[in-house]
């Protein structure tokens, strides 16, 4: 005997409630085996490839390429040979396993203890208890195989082009209507949300960088935005009224982890893949965490779970040859520091009689920060304490690195 399965779609997490329709990696009519992809999906946040919870033949779409659908709402019907699960909707979905605090690697864990989890059984949707998630990761769901399982186990897919970005692209049209969908249309809702409800201010210093330059140039793959962004995490973490948020409810919520958010212009638009725990990572841990994520975040293969976590964010400007910027906040959170390019100029360096005019490697570094939260007087000491830490700190961490057997 045979029996009919429908898959529906997880809960997401984060808020995310609702995903697009990319491709179905499997036709009506088509076998396909257990964990098997089976559609390929795109949330505000990751694009996925989601596997097949059963084995059998696909019977039935309930949505179309290009289509949003809502959590809970059919996916597929997966016509399955008979066997032990559940069929009748709206069963239970078991106990509520007790919550635990997780711990582990800067780029795929919380330090966070989280809410309890109900997991939610294949095809009976959406429950309340579904939305707590650790980390951001998709909602436990149920499979004969495996047990429980998170949409950590949905395999990135790739990149999708969202605007043309070059001439070619447009082929024989003079426009492109570009929907404001995933990526794309978070991103153009946070920043207005951001710019409407945060109060911005922004302040900036200019930093002599000659002597960290003069350290990471003896270090293969070692970025002078690691040591920036090392300085403002090492701030956050003794200044933490700037490693806060704004929950909209009355209250802030300062954390003592300090979660670094990285600004990447990825193919599919601006992402924010964050760093946990980065206030523990070393040079040498934060410089390989950041490359990963923006490798990652370039090749479209982040996922929901590497997006979660951030309390403070950088954005390096200076990549794309900007000397300046001023940044807009990630939505909630209380600052964001813009890196701008690092460019020759000169610099008054000596005290009293050995004071001269030199050329010296010199950067611009600006805080944003949200004024409701964070006054001028903790601001301009956090940007104090990170270019004290580029002055006195920097330059001997690379040292210890270099030094390290």
């Amino acid at each position: 005997m045979s029996a009919r399965r429908t898959f529906r779609l997880p809960d997401p997490g984060e808020g995310l409630m609702e995903a697009e329709i990319v491709r179905w990696l499997a036709e009506p009519g088509e076998s396909i085996e257990l964990d098997q992809p089976i559609v390929e999906i795109e949330t505000a946040k990751a694009l996925l490839e989601l596997p097949s919870p059963y084995a059998g033949r696909v019977e039935t779409w309930h949505v179309q390429a290009g289509q949003t659908l809502a959590v809970g709402e059919p996916l597929v019907t997966i016509l399955t040979a008979e066997d032990d699960e559940p069929a009748v909707e709206g069963a239970s979905a078991g106990p509520t396993p007790t919550a635990e605090p997780v711990t582990g690697s800067p780029l795929s864990d919380s330090t966070q203890a989280v809410a309890p989890v109900q997991p939610m059984l294949v095809g009976y949707g959406a429950t309340a208890a579904t939305t707590a998630t650790a980390g951001g990761a998709w909602s436990a769901f149920v499979t004969r195989s495996t047990g429980e399982r998170t949409m950590d186990d949905a395999r990135p897919a790739e990149p999708m082009r969202r605007v043309p970005t070059d001439a070619a692209d447009f082929g024989t049209a003079d426009q492109v209507r570009v929907p404001l969908r995933g990526v794309l249309g978070q991103m153009a809702i946070a920043m207005t949300t951001s710019a409407r409800d945060a109060a911005h201010a922004s302040m900036w210093r200019s930093v002599d960088m000659t002597e960290v330059m003069n350290a990471v140039r003896g270090v293969p793959g070692l970025s002078p935005l690691v040591l920036i962004a090392r300085g403002l995490v090492h701030a956050a973490a003794a200044h933490p009224a700037i490693n806060a948020q704004w929950t909209g409810d009355g209250a802030i919520v300062v954390h003592r982890s300090v979660g670094l958010g990285v600004a990447v212009a990825s193919p599919r638009g601006l992402v924010v893949p964050v760093v946990r725990q980065a206030d523990q990572c070393d040079v040498a841990t934060l410089s390989g965490a950041m490359r990963q994520l923006v490798q990652r975040a370039r090749a479209g293969t982040l996922t929901v779970s590497d997006l979660a976590g951030g309390t403070i964010t950088v954005t390096n400007v200076g990549s794309l040859g900007a000397e300046g910027a001023s940044p807009i906040l990630k939505p909630g959170e209380a600052a964001i520091l813009a890196v701008g390019r690092v460019c020759r100029r000169p610099w008054v360096v000596g005290e009293g009689d050995r004071e001269h005019v030199a050329i010296r490697d010199v950067v611009q570094l600006t805080l944003t920060v949200d004024h409701r939260m964070v006054d001028g007087a903790l601001a301009a000491t956090v940007l104090g304490a990170l270019i004290d830490y580029l002055l006195d700190e920097a330059p001997g961490d690379v040292a210890r690195l270099t030094a390290a057997p």
